[in-house]
């Protein structure tokens, strides 16, 4: 009991500050760094695997490769980098399937004129980051 009489008012403002700290993390939506950094690195992890279905034929058509590649979008990532001449390309914008191979995208912009930052292309199995 003398521990509290010698040092209640000790244990109540640190009580309080602490509150007073939560307080103020919630109100002002407070994020710390390296939660983002952790929330960036699950962004990042490869596109879910899916049973690969690759059409015969489907990038020997020249012209309409971009048309076919950009028509996989609707199917998402993992549908996208079945294809051989098709890579999943991120920019500011969002992200796309697009016309490339190994060595990325075939245009280095999406279609509101924003560069490609990274993509993920089937044969090497993660995220690339575009030079620039």
């Amino acid at each position: 009991m003398s521990f509290l009489k010698k040092h209640g008012i000790n244990i109540y403002l640190v009580i309080w500050f602490l509150c007073m700290v939560l307080l103020f993390v919630t109100i002002y939506n407070v994020k710390f760094h390296l939660l983002e950094i952790e929330e960036e690195e699950k962004k990042k992890e490869k596109p879910k695997e899916v049973v690969s279905v690759v059409y015969e034929g489907f990038c020997d058509t020249g012209d309409g490769i971009a048309k076919k590649c950009g028509a996989l979008k609707k199917s998402g990532a993992a549908a996208c980098v079945t294809q051989d001449c098709c890579v999943w390309a991120k920019s500011a914008t969002g992200n796309f399937c697009v016309e490339g191979g190994s060595s990325g995208p075939e245009l280095n912009q999406d279609h509101a004129g924003k560069n490609f930052e990274q993509y993920y292309y089937q044969k090497t199995n993660k995220w690339n980051k575009i030079q620039n």
